[in-house]
C-alpha cells in the first residue's frame, strides 16, 4: 500500500486522478491531507517498506527521523535531491537547509542505525536502510 500526504488536496486529487487512470484499485493507496510534521507522528512504527523524504527542505532532518521510525528493519528511507543544486559540496554555503542537508549526510554515515549510500548522480540521492530499530 501507497501512503501520501501532502498539505495540497489539489496535488493528491491528481494523485488519486493518477491511480483511478492507471487502473490502481482505491484500496492500493491512502492520501492523506496534512502537514508532515502533524501526520508522520501519528502513524504507526515499522510499517512501510520504503518511505520517501520528499517535502520542504526545512524539515528534511525531523521527516528523516520520522521515516527511520516508520522503516520496517531492512526498509529503504529515500531522500531525493540531497545535494541541494551542488550548494552541499560548496563550503561557502551556509544556509539552514544547506547546513541540515550536510549535517544528515555526516550522522547517517555515522549512525550505527543504518546502512547510508549517496549518489551523487543528478541532485543526489541518499538512501538509508534501517538496519535496528530506532528509538
Amino acid at each position: 500500500m501507497l501512503t501520501s500526504i501532502d498539505k495540497e488536496p489539489e496535488h493528491l486529487a491528481a494523485a488519486r486522478k493518477a491511480f483511478a487512470e492507471a487502473k490502481i484499485p482505491s484500496t492500493r493507496a491512502r492520501f492523506i491531507t496534512g502537514r508532515a510534521t502533524e501526520v508522520l507522528p501519528r502513524m504507526n512504527e515499522a510499517a512501510y517498506d520504503i518511505v520517501l523524504v520528499d517535502a520542504d527542505p526545512e524539515n528534511v532532518i525531523e521527516y528523516v527521523e520520522h521515516g527511520l521510525r516508520l522503516a520496517r528493519t531492512g526498509g529503504l528511507v529515500l531522500v531525493p535531491r540531497i545535494l541541494g543544486g551542488g550548494k552541499v559540496a560548496d563550503p561557502v554555503q551556509r544556509d539552514d537547509v544547506t547546513k541540515a542537508y550536510r549535517s544528515l549526510i555526516q550522522e547517517t554515515q555515522q549512525s550505527p542505525a543504518v546502512l547510508a549510500s549517496l549518489s551523487n548522480t543528478g541532485e543526489g540521492l541518499l538512501q538509508l536502510v534501517s538496519i535496528a530499530a530506532s528509538d
